[in-house]
Order: structure tokens, then sequence, then C-alpha cells
């Protein structure tokens, strides 16, 4: 297997950076190429590969969109199982596109198509699903994109076409949104992919205002960063380090935060050379041992690397 060191593009950390900030031995000096998981997998060609989350026993689970299926992989990478299938009853999905794993263990998929989150075990058999439906106005949301779930069991949900945020409660009741058109202060566009920090703030991928905003846990808007760097954020992740890892669909290229919003390591299309070059990065997860897989829905593939700290 051929292995190559991808050195970052203008990944100089910012003028103000402060290393008293971050961790020691916190900030990436690169990403070493492992492999390529593509082809058919559990008997179909993997498809417009998408959403991506990993559990603490490092086993992945991908979102393969064009398939309209969730595939799991153990911790070495080797499917296991996969669940879902076109179509709108329980268990079967529509144009998904992110999942989150809840501290239930459950895998929450925004299941755009149907309109609704669908709801699994980690072993992928169909629990239950969250509605996006209101009776009385029919045309209230939108399309589900990224989402997370908090420690109390709320769900919030990205909806790309409402540009905000829905959170519903740990029952599945729709509790309050923030966001939308109307809100001058923390404007959302076509909001994607979400994660959460250890504090419990939720941070947003805005891909309409090509930036990142970070709300806490009620829902209040903190503050924005990356403005300066990305184009069009589609997927989230924290590394072991509490450093923000951001997959850019449209730059194409992976950036890396510290906990201040400086841009501390970057890798572009140019920067991993032609055969691992990526195309549509559209998000990512991390493992507890570094390694960083990255769902390249343009090339219908994930790319594995492994983060190199000092």
């Amino acid at each position: 297997m051929a292995v190559i060191l991808a050195v970052g593009v203008g990944c100089r950390p910012g003028d103000n950076y402060s290393l008293l900030e971050q961790k020691v031995g916190a900030v990436p000096m690169g990403l070493l190429f492992v492999s390529v998981i593509e082809g058919v997998i559990l008997g179909d060609k993997i498809s417009e590969p998408y959403g991506l989350t990993s559990d603490l026993a490092n086993n992945v689970y991908l979102v393969d969109s064009g398939n309209d299926r969730l595939i799991k992989f153990d911790s070495d990478l080797n499917p296991v199982e996969d669940a879902g299938g076109y179509g709108s009853s329980d268990g079967l999905l529509n144009s998904p596109t992110h999942i989150s794993l809840g501290s239930n263990l459950n895998l929450y998929v925004s299941d755009g198509g149907n309109q609704r989150i669908s709801i699994f075990d980690t072993r992928l058999n169909y629990a239950r699903q969250v509605r996006m439906i209101d009776q009385d106005d029919p045309s209230k949301f939108g399309f589900a994109t990224g989402l997370r779930v908090n420690e109390y069991g709320e769900i919030w949900v990205a909806d790309r076409d409402k540009s905000r945020i829905w959170l519903f409660s740990n029952i599945g009741s729709l509790d309050r949104s923030i966001g939308g058109i109307e809100s001058a202060g923390d404007y959302l566009l076509n909001p994607a992919g979400m994660a959460s920090d250890d504090r419990g703030r939720v941070y947003v991928c805005d891909k309409g205002n090509h930036d990142i905003k970070i709300y806490d846990n009620f829902g209040i808007s903190l503050r924005s960063f990356g403005a300066d760097y990305v184009k069009s954020p589609s997927g989230i992740a924290f590394d072991n380090h509490d450093n923000i890892w951001v997959a850019d669909a449209d730059r194409p290229g992976i950036f890396c935060f510290n906990q201040n919003g400086d841009m501390i390591y970057s890798v572009e299309k140019t920067g991993l050379g032609v055969n691992y070059s990526l195309k549509e990065p559209v998000d990512l997860t991390i493992l507890s041992d570094n390694r960083l897989i990255v769902s390249d829905f343009g090339k219908n593939r994930l790319v594995v690397f492994q983060i190199l700290y000092p």
C-alpha cells in the first residue's frame, strides 16, 4: 500500500494564535494517507457517500446516500452490515445526508426526502422516527441535513431549505427553532453539519454564510469563525485535542481550527497530490487513534488519513 505524507497548504497558525491556549502537542503537523474505501460494499457500489460518525469502539457509520442506506464498519474498517434502502416505510430512507450518535447509543439519520429523522441502534436495527411535518402548516419544514443530539437527548436538526435549526425534545416533540430569515443576529443560510464540544456548545457549518457558528446549549448565538478560510463548510468533527476539523465541499479541502477559531492547519486539493486529492469532501469523523476518515462525495469513496502530531 502506498503511503504519502500530505503537507497542508496554508497551514501556518494565524497571527492571534497562542500555544498556551492549546493542549501540549495539539497542533497537527500533517496527514498521513492510509487507504481508500470504494467500490462494491455489501453488494452495492458506494455511491455519493455523505454523513459519517463513529462510536467509542471506533466503529464507523456511513450514510451511503446514493443507495439510501447505512453502512457499519468495524474498527479495522471492514464492512459489517448495512440497512435501509429507498422508500418511506419504517427503516427505509430517501435522500439521507448526515448522521449523529446520541448519548443513548442510537444513530440519528437525516432522512430529508421523507421529512423525518430516522433512528437506528448501533446494530442498524430500526428503532423509531421523529417526523418533520406540521399538518396545520405543510410548508413549515424543509429538507433536513446536519443534526446533533445533546446529552439531554435533545435533537438539533439543520433545515437546508428554511435556513434554520429545529430543536426537538428527547421524545420527539418540537420545542423551538433558531436562525431563520427573521433572525437578525444569527441568520443562517443553508446550515449543514453540526458537532458539539465537551461544554455542550454546538458548532454549525453555515454553508451559505461561509463560516462556522457557535451556539450554547440553549441555542443562544455566541460567535462565528472561519470566514477568512472556508467557502462551503459541510462537515465538522473534534479531535482528541479539542481542535475543530471542517470539511469544505466547494474549496475543496480540510481545515483545522483551534478553540479560538484560528486556522492552524489545512490541506486543500493540491496539497494531497493527484492520486489522493479530494474532489468534494462533505463530512468527516475522527477515531480515538487519530485516524481521520473523510467522505469524498465527488469521488464516491472514503479516504482514510492518520493525523500526525509533534
